[in-house]
């Protein structure tokens, strides 16, 4: 029973690293054509037909928002993991956690300037440094660290709102005084001048303005810092609880878990997934104030998905299915780093410059196509070697 459980809570770790990589990816490869500017799935025009409004709707509903969740809960899972490895081995959690954390900030760095703006790795490593605080925390004090920062998460929707508020207040009365064109064209052009850059652009036009859209979202990271703080903290827990570590004798609470953040969830989705598709049609519109109010929860729906894949590993054929994306998430961090890799080479001006050549349908396909070639070459490499190569590159200089 002992050897299946330390199999079955790999699997479902890793299974679920593996799910985040092809969430991030299939709304990456849209932002990595349409640059900060524009809304995350690109622009819909009179030529876009029902596949690409799928494309835009579901991803919003289903994917959007989904990916890092999962991520920030197995990062938290893997947190509560090592210090507890560390301290057991008689070592100093905290100085171990912090050089990583610092060497994880270095890979973000350059991720975020030389690939992809929308790099992910620095700001976990930013919040990282306040879930130092948590090391050796019991579950008791966990839980009450988790109510506090859901607590922020709904002060901060409050805030967000009222910002909105004000910005839609401010554009309607200069709407009454000046050009009514002037706010949708600047917009138009804001959208057009990345979408340009990004397709067109040379390597050192391309790096400047990446450079300065990841300085502007890594700057951004405090208003990410409740959701993150919140999905580490519950991965922490669930691992201190063994919640994963033996799923089969929590059913009940897994299946509690889906059903209550599917229920909550699913209905915020798809108001988000309805803006996402209105957006998509006419940027220059606001979302609303609900949707400023219900923003900070989209990710709740991320619950659900590691419920059921909590749930699905006690089944045979969940295994099976699990095991599949799992050689994917055991190096997760390759993958992460050559998703960027590939689609800056195929869609950047400076590579294949495929990026305005492909509609949001043809760019989901794509990132199909290289998730599923990432799941075979992870099960190939993982014949041949234990750890992946930025994965060893970490642990490498980590320990300097």
């Amino acid at each position: 029973m002992e050897n299946f459980s330390n199999t079955t809570r790999s699997l479902c770790i890793d299974a679920l690293r593996g799910i985040a990589l092809f969430a991030i990816l299939a709304v990456n490869i849209q932002s990595f054509v349409w640059g900060l500017s524009s809304p995350t799935m690109g622009l819909l025009n009179a030529s876009s037909g029902f596949a690409d409004q799928a494309t835009v709707f579901l991803s919003a509903l289903l994917l959007e928002y989904k990916g890092y969740p999962i991520f920030s809960f197995c990062f938290g899972y893997g947190f509560a993991v090592q210090t507890k490895r560390w301290a057991a081995n008689r070592e100093d959690a905290n100085r171990r956690f912090t050089r990583r954390l610092t060497v994880m900030f270095l890979f973000g760095a350059v991720h975020g300037i030389f690939l992809y703006f929308g790099d992910i790795l620095s700001r976990y490593a930013l919040t990282g440094f306040i879930l130092k605080r948590h090391i050796g925390k019991s579950a008791r004090q966990l839980w009450q660290a988790i109510k506090f920062w859901f607590r922020m998460v709904i002060i901060l929707s409050v805030i967000i709102a009222a910002l909105g508020l004000v910005a839609s207040t401010t554009t309607k009365s200069g709407e009454d005084t000046t050009n009514h064109g002037s706010a949708p064209s600047s917009v138009m052009a804001d959208i057009g001048k990345d979408l340009t850059t990004y397709t067109a652009g040379n390597f050192a036009k391309i790096t400047a303005q990446r450079a300065q859209d990841y300085l502007y979202i890594t700057i951004g990271v405090f208003f990410n810092v409740p959701q993150l703080m919140l999905f580490f903290l519950l991965g922490a827990l669930t691992e201190k609880m063994a919640w994963l570590k033996h799923p089969e004798w929590h059913r009940l609470r897994w299946q509690q878990t889906f059903w209550a953040t599917l229920l909550i969830g699913l209905p915020i989705n798809f108001l988000y997934a309805l803006a996402s598709l209105n957006e998509a049609a006419n940027p220059t519109l606001s979302r609303g104030i609900l949707h400023s109010l219900t923003s900070q929860f989209i990710p709740i729906m991320a619950l659900s998905y590691i419920a059921l894949i909590a749930l699905f590993s006690t089944t045979t054929i969940g295994k099976r299915v699990l095991s599949f994306v799992a050689s994917a998430g055991k190096i997760s961090l390759t993958n992460y780093i050559m998703q960027s890799v590939i689609m800056s080479t195929l869609l950047y001006g400076y590579g294949f410059a495929l990026g305005s050549e492909l509609t949001q349908f043809q760019l989901l396909q794509l990132a199909i196509t290289i998730y599923l070639t990432q799941v075979i070459f992870s099960h190939v490499y993982l014949r041949h070697f234990a750890i992946g190569p930025m994965e060893k590159l970490w642990r490498k200089l980590s320990s300097l």
